[in-house]
């Protein structure tokens, strides 16, 4: 038996724990007395030949992450957990065989959403990412670097990565976490160069390295399992695909949800890059407290992208009050806080009772694949490969029409067109003014004119100069006392070419607009109405 004291657990009375070797069993004693057996993991991290490991609670990783104070309550807690674990103790990860179990699957993950102890957080999310089947340490030792010039952006973002931890300063511990941190980047962009190296990854990775404790074979397949099972994957590659899609999801659901904070946003012009685009790209990492990550973390890797939602609505809920009393700086300011006013337990428990379900993200998602991918898929239509000369050959076969039949020209007018002519300019008087009996003081005549725009023959000769004049005397004609002194010095006017400009296409520009825009217009019409239509027209 070996007696120790932990200071893990801040208590005023000693707490003693008692570790049978060999074994994964425990006693946790108060004041001489047996209060709990507690099941303590006692498989050490997994690191690389070569690089021995810091001590955990020096270096702040692992189940010293998170100071843990002992009460009451927590003791129960960990005897619930001891009977999860005792029942397959014998095994190398009871967690992954007690999920296999369909009775028992539904407690431990409600169990892990209230969030597991310390002592077995990292067994519990290797359990949930199923990655002791993918562990391989022979193949994280083969796996060479990445090229410098993606090495060399590896470094320049290792002392921007928790510089504050005690774990990544270079002058403690002798620079384990940094070399372990380059040494999981640079052979995961080796490994996988369609992804190859991002900013934000550097903090994915560093933070489950203090989770697991400096267990940095189990982080690089971590990092696997985070880009293929919970498409991380589309954080990281060029062009965000999955990250712009998340937060489009997102803005949908803030307007439901929230509507007058949105609109509020929408006004301010708060940008998405300023928050939102932060909090999803490192799953909360840069933005919260490490004991508030780590509880989304317990959540995230249950319910997947989901969570990311709840956990912005609950943020910003608890803050909408003041948030809509702020401008646009301000706004991004108290974003930026917003760790300082959260507590962890109450933003989990008003996360998980916000009801997203997933037909509605379906739902959005479906949209988002309609409105922006089909959007930009018909804008990077790739270039048609050309077709050869008989491929060219027999479609213009097939698309030939037959020959159209021309009609023969005939340079006078029908006799019928010109007796309704000759007709109407019988009735014409020799002086024209501007207040002739087509603009009378009607006011039907007024009111019609002013919505159907009728287009007289004065107006559309002024915008024309013709050369050919339609002047030549046919039988029935107007004598010579319809033209006066005053009429020779002005200019001619070509009807023939008048009437051909405005049965020109047959163009409902030649028609009269409707004072209604939705009434159709009938194009197919006969050429006898036309040119009654211009018959009364005042010549």
């Amino acid at each position: 038996m070996l007696f120790f004291e932990d200071s893990l657990f801040k208590s005023t009375s000693k707490l003693i724990l008692t570790v049978k070797m060999g074994t994964t069993c425990g006693i946790l004693r108060r004041n001489g007395k047996d209060i709990k057996q507690v099941v303590l993991p006692m498989q050490r991290p997994k690191f690389p030949y070569g690089f021995p490991p810091p001590d955990l609670r020096e270096a702040g990783i692992g189940p010293y992450l998170i100071p843990q104070t002992m009460n009451d309550k927590l003791l129960d807690h960990l005897g619930k957990w001891n009977k999860m674990m005792s029942m397959y103790a014998s095994t190398a990860h009871p967690f992954e065989v007690y999920l296999k179990d369909p009775e028992r699957k539904e407690k431990l993950l409600r169990r892990i959403k209230k969030g597991p102890p310390v002592q077995y957080r990292w067994q519990a999310w290797i359990a949930l990412m199923k990655l002791s089947a993918r562990v391989n340490e022979d193949a994280y030792n083969k796996l060479p670097m990445a090229d410098e010039s993606v090495m060399s952006t590896i470094r320049r973002d290792l002392d921007r990565t928790f510089p504050n931890h005690p774990y990544f300063q270079k002058e403690q511990f002798n620079n384990a976490g940094q070399g372990a941190l380059e040494r999981i980047l640079g052979k995961f962009a080796y490994q996988h160069q369609e992804i190859g190296y991002c900013q934000g990854m550097n903090f994915i990775a560093g933070f489950l390295l203090m989770v697991s404790g400096g267990s940095e074979i189990e982080v690089l397949f971590a990092l696997e399992i985070l880009c293929e099972k919970y498409d991380l994957k589309g954080f990281f590659i060029e062009g965000m695909p999955f990250l712009k899609k998340s937060v489009w999801i997102f803005n949908r659901i803030f307007r439901l949800k929230l509507p007058k904070l949105w609109q509020h946003f929408q006004d301010e012009n708060v940008p998405d890059d300023a928050w939102i685009l932060k909090w999803f790209m490192t799953v909360y990492i840069m933005n919260l407290n490490f004991e508030t990550i780590i509880r989304i973390w317990d959540c995230f890797l249950i319910d997947g992208i989901k969570m990311l939602y709840r956990v912005a609505l609950s943020i910003l809920s608890s803050i909408e009050t003041t948030l809509l009393t702020l401008e646009t700086v301000e706004i991004c300011e108290a974003l930026k806080e917003v760790k300082n006013l959260i507590d962890p337990e109450s933003l989990i428990t008003s996360s998980l009772k916000i009801n997203i379900s997933k037909e509605k993200i379906t739902a959005i998602e479906n949209l988002y694949k309609h409105r922006v991918i089909g959007r930009m898929s018909v804008k990077s239509v790739p270039p048609q490969r050309p077709r050869t000369e008989e491929a060219c050959h027999r479609i213009e076969q097939k698309t030939k029409l037959p020959p159209v039949k021309k009609e023969s020209f005939s340079p006078q007018p029908r006799p019928f067109v010109m007796e309704e002519i000759r007709e109407d300019l019988r009735g014409i008087t020799p002086r024209r003014t501007k207040t002739n009996s087509f603009t009378s003081n009607s006011n039907d005549e007024q009111s019609s004119r002013k919505f159907t725009q009728v287009p007289t023959l004065p107006d559309i000769h002024s915008t024309r100069k013709y050369s050919n004049s339609f002047r030549e005397p046919f039988a029935g004609w107007a004598d010579d006392s319809l033209h006066s002194e005053s009429d020779e010095g002005s200019e001619t006017i070509d009807v023939k070419t008048v009437l051909n400009e405005l049965l020109k296409e047959k163009s409902r520009d030649n028609f009269f607009k409707l004072k209604c825009p939705r009434v159709p217009i009938r194009k197919g019409s006969d050429i006898d109405k036309k040119i009654t239509f211009i018959n009364r027209l005042p010549i």
